[in-house]
């Protein structure tokens, strides 16, 4: 009497399986450390299509206490959501307490589909000094020194900063004239600007420090975190800029 309700039963739960489509592997790094136990892994599948929009993150999942690598993960999500025309990456990070740890720090380009096999996502340290610094990602950096010179407050110009998204790894900021946008990847202590751009307004007051900032971040290499201080330096260690962590200004 009730073989018609259960293979019914059956049929639609085989229906929700087929419609479901899984990435799974494996994410590493080699350093030898033992996590805190409020440590979390986050893996995202995100769509990199665009360069000039963040990256959309198609689905994640969060690991509490994830282990010892290698770290087994599988994402799930509906394959309805993938445009075959489109460019997908795997990312994934360790945070504890909001601090990040590892994170991926190269595009790991897979087919969404699945037909690519089990991933391996490696992770590099995340060098912040103390752990009571500000982070480096999804903060506000106000510049305050630029090629060893103070910045003082001048007429017309608005604040130049930089902010470092974590999602999609995207950089955003102003040059105190215009808007800047781009990409970077951290390797440790050592970081590289991508696709760097800025939109081109005609500013007949504060545009006179954008060609020196501009050009200075086309040099960065490094960066070094103290407290509330951000510093950034070419391939020889020379400090160009300095940023304070600050609060955005009200638009």
């Amino acid at each position: 009497m009730h073989k018609p309700l259960f293979m019914l039963l059956a049929v639609l739960l085989a229906g929700t399986t087929m419609a479901e489509t899984t990435l799974s592997g494996t994410v590493t790094y080699t350093e030898k450390t033992t996590l805190p136990s409020n440590a979390m892994l986050e893996v995202s599948l995100q769509d990199v299509s665009f360069a000039d929009a963040p990256a959309k993150v198609v689905t994640r999942i969060t690991v509490v206490a994830p282990g010892q690598p290698p770290i087994p993960f599988k994402l799930r999500f509906d394959p309805k959501s993938i445009d075959p025309k489109h460019s997908y990456t795997l990312s994934a990070q360790i945070t504890a307490a909001s601090k990040l740890l590892f994170t991926t720090d190269s595009r790991n380009l897979v087919k969404a589909n699945g037909s690519d096999g089990p991933q391996s996502l490696k992770m590099v340290p995340v060098t912040e000094g103390s752990s009571r610094v500000t982070p480096l990602q999804d903060s506000y950096w106000k510049l305050v020194v630029i090629n060893g010179k103070p910045l003082t407050p001048a007429k017309g110009r608005n604040e130049l900063y930089l902010q470092f998204n974590s999602e999609g790894r995207r950089l955003v900021g102003s040059t105190g004239c215009n808007r800047l946008m781009g990409g970077y990847t951290l390797v440790g202590g050592g970081i590289n600007f991508t696709g760097l751009v800025a939109t081109r307004m005609a500013c007949t007051e504060g545009g006179e420090l954008e060609p020196l900032f501009l050009d200075a971040l086309g040099k960065v290499k490094r960066w070094r975190l103290q407290s509330n201080k951000l510093s950034l330096f070419d391939s020889k260690k020379q400090l160009l800029l300095t940023f304070e962590a600050g609060t955005a200004p009200k638009s």
